[in-house]
């Protein structure tokens, strides 16, 4: 899975929206997401990462139809949706 390629570094380089995905699809938060992003190489520090940080912290238990929304009204572009296979529109 690209959870545990991602987890256990055994991937090469992960785009950004992929691991974001990962991270929202598995509902991980900002406790797992963030060490998760590191070891791909991304941080969320910094004003553009900003409504990602938040959609960890706040968004957990959404779908990735309402994460996708929330990042649209930021003016941000919505993750991939077919990284988050268990997000089905339905919890």
């Amino acid at each position: 899975s690209q959870y545990r390629k991602l987890k256990y570094g055994r991937t090469r380089q992960v785009i950004f929206d992929t691991a974001m995905a990962v991270c929202v699809g598995l509902d991980l938060g900002l406790e797992y997401g963030v060490p998760l992003l590191e070891k791909a190489g991304y941080s969320l520090e910094g004003e553009d990462r900003f409504p990602y940080k938040v959609l960890l912290a706040f968004y957990r238990g959404h779908t990735i139809f309402e994460c996708n929304e929330y990042l649209i009204d930021q003016g941000v572009k919505p993750l991939r949706e077919a990284v988050c296979r268990g997000s089905s529109g339905k919890k």
